[in-house]
């Protein structure tokens, strides 16, 4: 095949040659992985918290998604489809689907990277580092809704970009209905956040408003009836239930001598004592676990496979009595609110691939490719030079040190918002507001996400790591071509 062939029009700047030479990598590394041992773990199924009963999911998918008030409704209606399908093989299925997201995922990653015009060289060597990076294999052998999610955002970059030059209303509806996907499988992407992309669209493209709020109107809706739907149902319009005890976790820096005295007079919950997402019977003085729906995914404690249920219906009253105590601790203690999204940052700047995530044996067969991956690029090798550790209120001891990303991060989130500045020719404005949704929704989760949880935060950065790769080749691209 000649090197210089390339795609009609619309498909500019992407060799075939290029698109083969990934897939061949792709698929050979895959088949090397496997032959390492590497193999999908789908044992999330059985006790993740965002997961319903597999049974349920399995053989009353529709009344279940009906009364799912813990997550939203799009990664369990994918489980349950799989597992409808696949039975007995279910998880064969979910590893070729999840390997087939890893290749849309390096495609659609050398796809923006030469539509905004990095050297096809560049751009194809960062999409093979890429896809054989440790994070990037950990998460596609992983069943948890971190990968599509990550492949969805990415395809919506292309789509964006696709849209900005050529401004064709079917590509337009696709990156919608992209982005509904997002906000219909991880509660970190709001319905707010859809509306706001809208709106800049608008903004940015005031020629063709009538066009982007017609193609808007049916991706809103569908948000709109599952919003309506947990209201009538619930008296609750979000997509996750969870919001105080996510809320709560906000508050663990707040000593433990701080709490009583308002417990005490009555301002704060006792629950806020106990860890969030705890056992149903440790939250049996604060909410009636006894209720009786007739919903299975509403009344049963712990799933078939023994793990709590954390759709009990009781959840949504602990999670309410946890939510009214924390906002009142955030209110009172902001210094121990901006400790908490301190340590947050911290947990957002460890490796992807970190250990805390993945304790399956995957890691254990790559350890030393993770490892060097770790230590020495992104840094971790710092830890020898300096760390301590703290212990925290429930008695854990956690070690605290630096790498890299603390200084690479800042200054790319940095120099990509500088950056983001309009271009005259058409081309151009298209790669730079392209550039613009990127730098957004790297914002965007790295303030919300911090902002409101402190847990595994490194995994919500797996999100926007594509970005990063592009970001890090438009730095070099810039950096290059201004030394010559």
């Amino acid at each position: 095949m000649p090197d210089n062939k390339t795609y009609p029009d619309h498909f500019l700047s992407i060799k075939r040659i290029d698109l083969l030479i990934l897939t061949i990598i792709f698929i050979a590394s895959r088949a090397l992985l496997r032959l390492a041992g590497i193999r999908f773990d789908a044992t999330p199924l059985a006790w993740f918290y965002q997961f319903l009963d597999p049974l349920l999911l399995q053989h009353r998918l529709a009344e279940s998604i009906l009364y799912l008030h813990s997550q939203p409704p799009g990664f369990n209606a994918f489980l349950g489809c799989v597992l409808m399908i696949g039975r007995t093989h279910a998880t064969a299925v979910f590893s070729f689907l999840y390997m087939t997201m890893g290749w849309f995922l390096v495609i659609a990653v050398y796809m923006v990277l030469r539509y905004m015009t990095v050297p096809r060289l560049l751009s194809l060597a960062a999409s093979i580092f890429f896809t054989l990076s440790p994070p990037v294999i950990l998460y596609e052998n992983w069943l948890f809704y971190t990968y599509p999610v990550a492949m969805l955002l990415i395809i919506s970059a292309l789509l964006l970009n696709r849209y900005f030059q050529h401004n064709k209303t079917i590509t337009l509806i696709v990156f919608f209905g992209t982005l509904t996907s997002i906000v219909l499988t991880r509660t970190l992407f709001h319905s707010l956040w859809l509306a706001a992309v809208v709106l800049w669209l608008i903004i940015v493209h005031k020629e063709r408003a009538k066009q982007i709020l017609i193609c808007s109107l049916l991706p809103l809706a569908v948000l709109g009836v599952f919003h309506v739907k947990n209201m009538i149902i619930f008296q609750k319009t979000g997509f996750s239930s969870w919001f105080g005890m996510n809320l709560a976790k906000m508050t663990l820096t707040v000593p433990l001598d701080r709490l009583q005295p308002d417990i005490d007079r009555g301002v704060l919950s006792p629950i806020i004592r106990l860890e969030p997402f705890r056992a149903p019977e440790e939250y049996y003085a604060f909410a009636p676990f006894d209720s009786v729906t007739m919903i299975p995914a509403l009344d049963m404690q712990y799933k078939s496979t023994g793990y709590p249920n954390f759709n009990h219906v009781a959840y949504m009253t602990v999670s309410q009595e946890y939510f009214t105590s924390a906002l009142h601790l955030v209110r009172k203690y902001p210094q121990y609110y901006m400790l908490s999204i301190t340590k947050a940052l911290y947990r957002y700047l460890q490796p992807c691939s970190d250990k805390a995530i993945f304790v399956n044996d995957n890691r254990a067969r790559m350890e030393t490719w993770t490892a060097f991956y770790e230590d020495y690029l992104l840094g971790n090798v710092l830890e020898r030079v300096w760390h301590t550790t703290f212990t925290n209120r429930y008695g854990q001891t956690r070690t605290v040190h630096l790498n890299f990303l603390f200084i690479f991060f800042p200054f790319i989130m940095l120099w990509g918002t500088i950056t983001a500045r309009d271009q005259n020719k058409p081309r151009e404005r298209a790669a730079q507001l392209t550039h613009i949704f990127m730098i957004g929704t790297i914002l965007y989760v790295t303030i919300i996400g911090n902002a409101l949880e402190m847990s595994e935060n490194m995994r919500f950065r797996f999100l926007i790591v594509p970005f990063i790769y592009i970001f890090i080749c438009l730095f070099f691209k810039r950096f290059f071509k201004k030394s010559q």
